[in-house]
């Protein structure tokens, strides 16, 4: 990598041993949010992702202008728009943990568009080598595109992920299919498999069980582990307990409860048991999950625990308590309250990419098109003046002929007048 921003600063003409050091730096930065992250560790490094992001966007930015042809500088500038992507999706997880929903929106879309671009090129590109090539196919994917692919298909799980939190069924079920689009090109299982569930959860919200039982089960049928079937069958207890079959769903919780080591996984059961129990009024057992769940770090359902919290302690007079948990709730409304009008401004810069996208396809479009037409005038016009040379020819084939035949007349009377002349 550090040759890369090395050869990239000079053919710039502003490469210096400082410059490629900082680039390494910030190249660092970046790697070590993506550590973060696989590790479900929070961005301590917020500010200088923020840098790196700036500093890459500026270096990509000389590149552009640069504009030199060669295929070297131009794999260079590839690998740079890929570090370039990187960071602003690195970018957007941190804001998303500051609840800046619309920025983390943005610059996903912002990788994203730049990840797409790129691989358009990369598609062109390869389309003209195996124009002129022998052999080979162009269907095999090589090692830096199958990682451009699968990050990709990340950063569509991640607006999947925020468009569902926002409520945007819609919108996260189109995110989603775009993933597993691209999880399909490079056949990741595990992850086809985790999208799949998403899918599920996502119809399960859209009020379509249906559909939402039959992602489920997609995702099983790749992947049965542990986990990822003790997690389904949460929701399938959701539904089932939403469709009157109670007792079934009780005992499909509580039968994995036990099967549950991951302390965050066993909390989602907790707030779903508790719901449950408070929906069918069993309010002592609904307590003991309720407030077991309580440690949840989802807004959401601390929200929702602390409200039906408040109403058991206001049915039972026990008002302290009722207090305490109204509290928590004012508390935890006022940043729901905040989030949805990050929801909202997020549906706008949303609708902003997608008419950006738009325009840019029928631009696209139209270019093909006056390509198209123009090739089609040409072949036209060449055709016209092939036949108009070829009429030309024959006329002057069928001229010189009928000249040589009146030639040949004129000698013929000439010829007989003379012997005519001579017999007399």
């Amino acid at each position: 990598m550090k040759t890369l921003i090395l050869i990239i600063l000079t053919f710039l003409n502003i490469g210096t041993p400082a410059d490629t050091n900082e680039g390494e730096f910030h190249l660092y930065q970046i790697n070590f949010a993506d550590s973060l992250y696989k590790n479900y560790q929070p961005q301590h490094n917020f500010v200088e992702v923020k840098a790196a992001m700036e500093y890459f966007d500026s270096i990509q930015m000389s590149a552009t202008i640069y504009q030199h042809q060669s295929n070297e500088y131009q794999r260079l500038c590839d690998s740079l728009s890929f570090i370039c992507a990187k960071a602003h999706y690195y970018y957007a997880i941190g804001l998303s943990e500051k609840d800046d929903i619309t920025g983390a929106c943005e610059h996903h879309l912002h990788a994203l568009e730049v990840m797409e671009e790129l691989m358009m090129k990369n598609t062109r590109r390869k389309e003209k080598v195996y124009e002129t090539a022998d052999a080979g196919s162009s269907d095999t994917i090589n090692p830096q595109e199958y990682e451009k692919i699968r990050f990709i298909a990340l950063i569509y799980n991640r607006l999947g992920r925020l468009f569902y939190n926002a409520g945007y069924c819609d919108l996260a079920i189109i995110q989603y299919k775009n993933a597993l689009r691209y999880l399909g090109l490079i056949e990741e299982i595990d992850s086809q498999s985790y999208i799949f569930k998403e899918l599920g959860n996502t119809y399960h919200l859209y009020g379509k069980a249906d559909s939402a039982l039959y992602y489920y089960n997609k995702s099983l049928e790749i992947s049965s582990n542990l986990a990822n079937r003790l997690d389904i069958e949460k929701c399938v207890a959701k539904i089932l307990f939403e469709n009157g079959e109670k007792d079934s769903a009780y005992i499909l919780l509580k039968n994995n409860l036990d099967k549950i080591e991951n302390y965050r996984a066993k909390g989602a059961y907790y707030w779903v048991l508790g719901e449950m129990y408070y929906k069918d009024m069993v309010y002592d057992s609904a307590i003991v999950y309720l407030e077991l769940s309580m440690n949840s770090s989802n807004s959401n359902v601390n929200l929702a625990a602390s409200n039906y919290l408040s109403n058991i302690y206001k049915l039972q007079g026990d008002f302290d308590s009722k207090n305490y948990y109204d509290s928590i709730s004012i508390l935890h409304l006022c940043k729901h309250n905040n989030k949805t009008v990050e929801f909202a401004r997020m549906s706008y810069v949303y609708n902003n990419h997608i008419k950006k996208k738009n325009t840019l396809d029928k631009t696209e479009e139209k270019d093909t098109y006056i390509f198209f037409i123009s090739a089609t005038l040409l072949i036209i016009i060449c055709m016209i003046l092939i036949t108009t040379i070829k009429f030309h020819n024959y006329r002057k084939k069928i001229n010189d002929k009928e000249n040589e035949i009146e030639t040949k007349e004129k000698s013929i009377k000439i010829n007989i007048k003379e012997k005519s002349e001579i017999l007399r």
